[in-house]
């Protein structure tokens, strides 16, 4: 359900920033300045942030956790990697999550240029908006699925969204293919809708409850390395969309073979980590 309105909201949002590119044409307003047309969703998703910060300071309470020590966080920080090195199941999640957030925020940076291939300008709003409501459905369609189907759902969402990046990868990009690269886009957000709260499911359950904040931290620091360094290298769209293919492909693979772990391999990895936490 969370997912559910949260997409909701960004189909909204697609709506309105579409609405508010067209309100005005940009114009410089002093110096370097300038606002209108594409400047304007972003104006306003600042008044959307000043509204949901004020909210978050008058009627969120604080919690200040539990008062650690420098060396204790460090305890917790060597404790988490260990249990990530000696659990096969905890590695897995965190290659699943390094290959297909990095692909995703690869793909945010790039499906604009994929889509603009002629003179005429796309309705960059109205096609988040079907982005948002492609990954709605995936998230609907998640909800349908039996618990004990999240990592098979995960599996065949991971394979579809690298089957449909062939299409940008390998066949090509033109202003005659933009409507089919439209369409593998749209099959490509649908999985993402399926792919975030199953993959909340699967960590929920392969990652104990103790560790859980610093562990998943850990498996995000891969993802945030991969994005980078492609960002920095930053090259043609081609090779960025074969690279996105290639490891959405990797991370269904790695999804198949997680399917299919005996149960019994988290808690004896568990125990050596915590073994040699008290050690250290």
């Amino acid at each position: 359900m969370m997912y559910f309105v949260n997409y909701l909201v960004a189909v909204c949002t697609g709506l309105v920033g579409d609405g508010f590119v067209g309100a005005a044409k940009m114009a410089p307003l002093f110096g370097n300045f300038h606002v209108g047309g594409f400047l304007m969703p972003f104006d306003v998703a600042i008044i959307c942030l000043f509204i949901g910060g004020t909210y978050v300071a008058i009627r969120w309470e604080e919690n200040y956790g539990e008062a650690t020590g420098a060396l204790e966080q460090f305890k917790n920080f060597g404790e988490a990697t260990v249990m990530i090195c000696t659990n096969i199941k905890m590695a897995m999640c965190c290659a699943i999550i390094a290959l297909f957030e990095s692909s995703m925020y690869i793909f945010v940076f790039n499906w604009t240029p994929v889509l603009k291939q002629g003179e005429s300008v796309p309705p960059f709003g109205m096609i988040f908006s079907t982005f948002m409501m492609s990954c709605m459905i995936g998230a609907s369609v998640f909800g349908l699925c039996n618990r004990a189907d999240t990592k098979k759902a995960l599996c065949v969402a991971l394979i579809s969204a690298a089957a449909a990046m062939l299409m940008p990868a390998y066949i090509g990009m033109s202003e005659a293919l933009s409507r089919y690269n439209l369409w593998a886009f749209v099959i490509f957000e649908c999985a993402v809708g399926v792919y975030f709260p199953a993959i909340c499911t699967i960590k929920s359950e392969a990652v104990p409850e103790s560790h859980r904040a610093t562990i998943y931290n850990i498996f995000r620091a891969p993802m945030n390395g991969i994005v980078v360094s492609v960002l920095l290298v930053n090259p043609d769209l081609m090779p960025t969309f074969k690279l996105v293919a290639n490891m959405l492909l990797g991370a269904g693979i790695f999804t198949a073979i997680f399917a299919y772990l005996p149960e019994d391999v988290k808690p004896m990895a568990s125990q050596i980590a915590t073994t040699i936490g008290k050690e250290v």
